[in-house]
């Protein structure tokens, strides 16, 4: 069965009225040029004005011609002295004789009765002049003329008429720029044809005097007997003594004893032994690498690596890296243990200058648990944040979540909170997080770097602490170690500023480290000197002016945060401060 065919499109039907047309004065608006983006059109020459243009340019190419010859006048004349004062030199100036260079006889002489072609005779007249001093005249073996003529230039050869410009059919053209004038070109042919004098090419010739000696003719001059040589080295008849003393007569008996030790049963196999050199040539010094120095193949040092006893690395591990890592927190944030430091504490447990902490397996272990320790606060802040928003979705379950919380289990909740959190403030420069109690519509702010977020990162310092032999101190001033809380703070709020946590890469940028939150110091520009950044020891000055109370009520808000009652009571500072905890809230 076909298909009928589509019906046909009835054609649109056009509005009455006349058609749309261009504007008959388009021709003569210039919106460009009346709105002064662009200069007007110049008006097209009429006959009159071509006819002068064109006879002012004869009259200037015949000026320029004749500029061009009083140039070439003047030039030549310039020439003309110089050479003539070059003649009276020549003329009145002593000049000193050289002897003549000497000629060598020919290998295959010629006889006397022979007859030279006179070709040959020609050249002996002339000797070597000819071909040393080509006659000035001579265009074609010393043509000088392409040594001052400019480079061509095709496109000013060409004649071309200077009314073409006008040509078109429009009312308005606009004329282009003058056509480059062609140039007149300057060649020493020009410049000999004006001069009087002519240049004399090559050395003169100058007479020899009489009292040196010449080269015969005939070339069978006798040469100069050569003067004896030194003789050096040995002479030539010291091999043969030489050769006389060392072969002796050796007397035929059996004796096997003879000067010189004991004859050898091969005498032609006989090896002679070289004098030893005074000159000593030892191999290169072996580097030992750090892994050679272990002994035992370990890609790290570890305390089994420590001289003596076994028992030396468990001092290590619980007595000397304890209070090395107590004047860690207390130093400035970012900084080391210095060698001074870490010799006190050797030589208190391991006896006076026992160990040396120069050593490589000393520099090593405190450098691994300096950063290991350093590590740990951007994981007590990661975990802090997850504690957060658990505890914000277990209250919004149970009912007991307060309108005013952030919901920090939503992502809108989450965004809200972190840019809270990185509020700066424009007369303290600090962020809302560093504070207790913030309030920046009153301006009103307490309890620096004693916020949650910020107590329970520093936790992680204080349970640290909770290995010291000796306990913790109540006041302990561990002014980097909170400071170092409060940037691994800042650093884990950057992860979500999305409203969901994105995990860092293992790019530099990215990670807790001195070369993205330590000081640096930019380098002096044309404007400005050389200067340092503080990053971390911006609020080390502030922290100094904290009293033994300031840290004490700091440490024990971050008490109920990380710090956890041992069993046993070998640690006084614990149950001290779990106590005051308890008093405190």
């Amino acid at each position: 069965m076909s298909l009928p065919p589509p019906p046909k499109r009835r054609p649109g039907r056009l509005p009455d009225g006349p058609g749309l047309t261009t504007r008959s004065n388009n021709k003569n608006v210039h919106p460009a040029e009346a709105a002064g983006l662009v200069p007007p059109a110049a008006e097209r020459r009429t006959a009159e004005q071509k006819a002068e243009d064109k006879a002012k340019a004869a009259e200037d190419k015949k000026q320029a011609a004749l500029e061009h010859h009083n140039k070439l006048s003047r030039l030549a004349a310039i020439e003309d002295r110089q050479r003539r004062e070059d003649m009276v030199y020549h003329e009145t100036a002593h000049h000193p004789i050289d002897p003549p260079r000497r000629s060598r006889a020919p290998s295959t002489p010629v006889s006397a009765h022979e007859e030279l072609p006179a070709e040959s005779e020609d050249e002996m007249d002339l000797g070597s002049h000819i071909a040393l001093y080509p006659q000035a005249n001579d265009s074609d073996s010393h043509d000088e003329s392409g040594l001052f003529a400019p480079p061509s230039d095709d496109e000013d050869d060409s004649d071309s008429d200077p009314d073409s410009e006008d040509s078109g059919d429009n009312g308005n053209v606009k004329t282009s720029a003058l056509r480059k004038q062609k140039k007149l070109k300057i060649t020493r042919s020009d410049i000999r044809d004006l001069r009087e004098t002519e240049d004399v090419v090559g050395t003169p010739e100058v007479e020899a005097s009489g009292g040196k000696r010449k080269a015969t003719d005939d070339g069978n001059a006798k040469s100069k007997k050569g003067k004896t040589a030194k003789k050096g080295g040995l002479s030539i008849g010291i091999k043969e003594t030489l050769k006389r003393k060392s072969t002796k007569e050796v007397e035929d008996d059996d004796s096997m004893v003879h000067f010189g030790g004991p004859a050898l049963d091969d005498d032609a196999g006989e090896v002679v032994e070289r004098e030893k050199s005074i000159i000593r040539i030892d191999a290169p010094a072996k580097k030992i690498t750090q892994k050679e120095l272990r002994g035992d193949g370990s890609k790290r040092w570890r305390v089994s690596h420590i001289p003596g006893p076994a028992s030396n690395g468990d001092i290590f591990t619980n007595k000397v890296w304890p209070h090395l890592r107590k004047q860690l927190g207390r130093a400035f944030p970012w900084d080391t243990v210095s060698d001074a430091q870490a010799q006190v504490e050797l030589d208190r447990y391991y006896g006076k200058n026992v160990m040396s902490a120069k050593a490589d397996v000393f520099s090593a272990l405190i450098a691994y648990r300096s950063h290991y320790w350093r590590s740990g606060f951007p994981l007590q802040a990661h975990k802090c944040i997850l504690e957060m928003v658990q505890d914000a979705a277990k209250r919004e379950e149970e009912g007991t979540a307060d309108p005013d919380d952030y919901k920090l289990h939503t992502v809108e909740g989450m965004q809200s909170y972190i840019e809270f959190s990185l509020e700066v403030d424009d007369k303290t420069q600090t962020k809302a997080f560093y504070w207790r109690e913030w309030d920046a519509d009153a301006e009103k702010y307490k309890g620096l770097f004693q916020s949650s977020v910020v107590l329970y990162t520093y936790a992680h310092h204080l349970n640290c602490l909770d290995g010291l032999p000796d306990g913790i101190e109540t006041n302990e001033p561990a002014l980097g170690a909170l400071i170092l809380a409060s940037q691994a703070v800042e650093h884990e709020l950057g992860f979500w500023k999305t409203g969901t946590y994105i995990a860092p890469s293992k790019a530099q940028k990215e990670q807790f480290s001195f070369e993205r939150w330590g000081d640096y110091e930019v380098e002096a520009t044309a404007t400005s000197p050389k200067r340092r950044i503080l990053r971390a020891t911006r609020w080390v000055d502030s922290l100094k002016k904290w009293k033994p109370e300031d840290w004490e009520q700091v440490n024990m808000r971050a008490a109920k945060y990380g710090i956890r009652k041992r069993s046993g009571g070998s640690f006084v500072g614990i149950d001290k401060l779990c106590k005051l905890k308890q008093e405190l809230y």
